[in-house]
């Protein structure tokens, strides 16, 4: 990995801003361009090289370390952000959407796991849609995560890649906000919240299986009534974790719900463990015709009165600070095991198929046109 460990002195002459005096030329301006600074980098660090030998570049692979993996997508982020090194970095616990990012200590051991499945995937495609959906996920970077999977993508996918030539699709959604559209349509890969809802999907069976969440879940959808679009809720806490819990660890509660798909997927594993999840499915399903859907209310004041929220007192009646704290511990855990159910779909593509016999994998790599349909 010697080739991949080069100074970034080069880089940083190379994306130096000309001076308002000297407008630069379009040849000047190409060599300014984040892609083809990248690309450049690719070259003079080997990669580009080896990546046109199959062995080579697997044999590579196998040598990577976490803590190079880590340093090479740091620094290409850093790259296409056009930003110095003191701005490279991990964040913990980024919000985009209705997805929280990992907390770095989750992120640091999801990243160590998902060097060992590159490794164990002997299929570029695979590798390239599992990196895609990985750097998505995880979120590893305060921004630019979409540019850098999409570099990442083309990187695995195409042995002689060229992410600032005319035909990169990395290229054309450089400075595009919400490039993944277009890029996953022509990619015909699915976004990285499909893959990780699916993900999420087949991990509810197996705590449905050992017992963790009823069964009666899987017939219904689950929803949390958190208030405003992405921001941090106000959630009903009792008396006793009122009392009993620092600002600092309420904090941590609150933000623990802004993850939707995860916090009730903890919320549902912490009521069958208390044993009130039947009566508060009873309390919570609404009949809306077509299906049964339970809303968990979880807010402090009910939205349409301002009042205390009744059905949220419901939903935890009798907690103490300890079961929040235990809450906080479960949607770290279950997002942990949701990331490695995605590897898994890329690392035993075997054992995971639709009811009409597709591979997971293959829908999720874009192998097969099929829609997905449960199991």
């Amino acid at each position: 990995m010697e080739n991949l460990e080069k100074t970034n002195e080069s880089i940083s002459s190379e994306s130096k801003a000309d001076s308002p005096e000297t407008a630069p030329s379009f040849e000047e301006h190409m060599a300014n361009n984040p892609q083809m600074v990248l690309q450049r980098y690719l070259e003079t660090s080997g990669l580009r090289e080896i990546r046109r030998s199959e062995t080579r570049f697997d044999e590579l692979l196998q040598e990577l370390s976490p803590s190079e993996t880590y340093s090479f997508l740091s620094r290409v982020n850093g790259i296409l952000r056009g930003v110095d090194e003191n701005e490279w970095g991990r964040r913990s616990g980024v919000q985009v959407a209705d997805h929280s990012a990992p907390s770095k200590r989750v992120q640091g051991v999801i990243l160590s796991e998902a060097v060992d499945a590159l490794k164990s995937i002997n299929d570029n495609k695979y590798r390239a849609a599992l990196g895609y959906y990985l750097v998505n996920g995880l979120h590893l970077f305060p921004d630019g995560n979409g540019r850098t999977s999409r570099a990442v993508y083309e990187v695995f996918e195409n042995p002689n890649f060229n992410l600032a030539s005319d035909d990169s699709l990395a290229y054309h959604t450089q400075n595009q906000a919400y490039g993944h559209g277009k890029f996953e349509k022509e990619k015909n890969i699915r976004s990285s919240e499909e893959a990780l809802i699916l993900a999420l999907d087949f991990l509810k069976f197996d705590l449905v299986r050992e017992g963790k969440i009823n069964s009666i879940i899987l017939k219904k959808r689950v929803s949390l009534e958190k208030g405003v679009y992405d921001s941090v809720p106000d959630i009903y806490f009792t008396e006793d974790a009122e009392k009993n819990l620092t600002d600092q660890e309420k904090r941590r509660v609150k933000q623990a719900f802004l993850n939707e798909d995860i916090a009730s997927t903890a919320l549902l594993a912490a009521l069958t463990r208390k044993g009130s999840f039947d009566r508060v499915l009873s309390a919570c399903t609404q009949n809306n015709g077509i299906d049964n859907e339970v809303r968990l209310e979880v807010l402090k004041q009910d939205l349409d009165t301002g009042k205390v929220n009744k059905l949220a007192s419901e939903v935890f009646d009798g907690w103490t600070a300890q079961d929040y704290k235990a809450f906080v511990n479960t949607t770290e855990i279950i997002q942990k095991f949701q990331f490695d159910k995605l590897m898994d779909f890329f690392k035993k593509p075997e054992k995971y198929k639709s009811r009409d016999g597709v591979r997971i994998v293959d829908y999720l790599s874009g192998k097969v046109d099929n829609s997905y349909s449960e199991d």
